[in-house]
């Protein structure tokens, strides 16, 4: 789940990342806004998010085809054990959480 409050308006982002298999994904974006928008802003929005997510597609595709090729072997979090500055164990120390949560 990704939220996203657009800054300068009054407006929220929910968007739900679905895995549906190792090479598919479905991409669910809702929209809510606390004022009535120009229409010119409105399509400005909705043309800019659709920019931004077509990218993201293109990152995703190339990971997938990373995680089911031969040279990966499991995980896909950076988290080394010295903790620099790239280190993602907060994400890991989260993604353990939930999975103890829904295994209950």
């Amino acid at each position: 789940m990704i939220i996203n409050v657009t800054p300068g308006l009054r407006q929220l982002n929910l968007m739900q990342v679905v895995p549906l298999s190792e090479t598919r994904t479905r991409v669910l974006l809702r929209t809510w806004s606390a004022e009535v928008m120009p229409a010119a802003l409105t399509k400005f929005l909705g043309d800019t998010i659709l920019e931004v997510k077509t990218e993201d597609v293109a990152y995703c595709e190339q990971v997938q085809r990373g995680m089911i090729s031969s040279f990966f072997e499991r995980g896909y979090i950076m988290a080394d054990e010295k903790q620099g500055p790239l280190s993602e164990r907060s994400v890991l120390a989260f993604h353990q959480w939930l999975v103890g949560k829904t295994e209950a």
